[in-house]
């Protein structure tokens, strides 16, 4: 009996090592919805990759600017904005999507980007500049679990043997989730967050628990829109983790061999609002051959005092105020940028 009871349990745990590639081979969920196992609520928010996933599901239709990155580009860019400013600039209906994350994740970028350009076209991708800090990724992203396959294996070529040991124990712990959401499809949640903002999460969010307010200051264009000068950068030249750079590197090669132009973003954060310098990472704008779109975060917020910079942000990240007063400020050179595609 007991010889009975070690089988039975040691079965068990051979069909949960093996649930990743089951589900793989009998294509469970499939792979339009795969983005959709993932939490409905994300870290306390509404989770952005249910309008991932129903992009990837029920549009073809391309994609003018597609923009990835943490949550500093979720809250930070206001993508309806941009959408509004490039439409009239083009003369049609143009399409922006803000695909932008909790957390840091160069391999779910990768991913995201890798499946997207299975159905559509995109044309210009925008990536927000890691904040040195605290988004150096030496690991997988907390939801590689939900996002990938098994299949997906021969993407790891070039990592560590442990790194793909890890990255499959992430697809272990996740596969039940995988499962349940395969085999009962209508508890996917069926409200898309997030829509009219076409992705952006827009923060109605005090500063740290501050009563939420209004702001909406008009922007100093002539200021804004100054070309930045050399001195107006300060220049890191530090190498990021192995694991990020392979992504980095993977990332790079998929937008050249579809052809993409790319740029990267540096979003304001409270702890530098008050910057007189826009900090640029030369190894990043080589490896992905870019240049850098920013302003510089003292022209921004430095006339306001204290009490009224508040207003802007949640906490690091900004909120509503911040994203529209941010977006209007730098949309123009987004477009610019998009407008160099030949």
């Amino acid at each position: 009996m007991n010889n009975k009871r070690v089988l039975i349990f040691c079965l068990i745990i051979l069909f949960f090592l093996l649930l990743p590639i089951l589900l793989d081979i009998f294509e469970i969920p499939n792979n339009s919805e795969r983005f959709k196992s993932l939490p409905s609520n994300d870290l306390g928010h509404p989770s952005p990759y249910i309008n991932i996933a129903n992009e990837l599901t029920n549009s073809s239709e391309p994609i003018d600017i597609l923009i990835l990155g943490s949550s500093f580009g979720w809250t930070g860019l206001d993508a309806s904005i941009i959408t509004e400013k490039l439409s009239k600039e083009i003369g049609r209906s143009a399409k922006v999507l803000n695909f932008c994350s909790n957390w840091r994740g160069e391999d779910q970028y990768y991913i995201i980007l890798h499946e997207i350009l299975k159905k559509r076209e995109v044309k210009f991708v925008v990536f927000t500049q890691p904040v040195w800090s605290i988004q150096q990724q030496n690991t997988w992203h907390f939801r590689t679990s939900h996002f990938m396959k098994f299949s997906d294996n021969y993407l790891l070529d070039g990592l560590s043997v442990l790194d793909k040991i890890t990255w499959y124990g992430h697809l272990v712990l996740g596969a039940p989730r995988q499962l349940i959401s395969g085999l009962r499809p209508n508890l996917i949640p069926d409200i898309i967050p997030h829509a009219e903002s076409f992705g952006s999460m827009l923060k109605k969010r005090g500063f740290h628990g501050e009563e939420f307010k209004i702001y909406e200051p008009l922007i100093n264009q002539k200021e804004v829109n100054l070309e930045i000068g050399k001195s107006e950068y300060k220049d890191f030249d530090h190498n990021f983790p192995k694991f990020q750079t392979f992504w980095f590197n993977r990332i790079r090669e998929l937008l050249d061999n579809n052809k993409i132009n790319r740029a990267l973003i540096s979003i304001p954060i409270w702890s530098h609002r008050n910057d007189n310098f826009i900090r640029r990472s030369l190894v990043l704008n080589d490896i992905y051959q870019c240049d850098l779109i920013a302003n510089v975060p003292k022209k921004l917020f430095g006339r306001f005092d204290d009490k009224k910079q508040k207003l802007f942000f949640y906490n690091e990240h900004m909120n509503y105020n911040g994203a529209k007063y941010f977006t209007n400020s730098i949309a123009n050179k987004i477009i610019d940028k998009y407008k160099c595609i030949k």
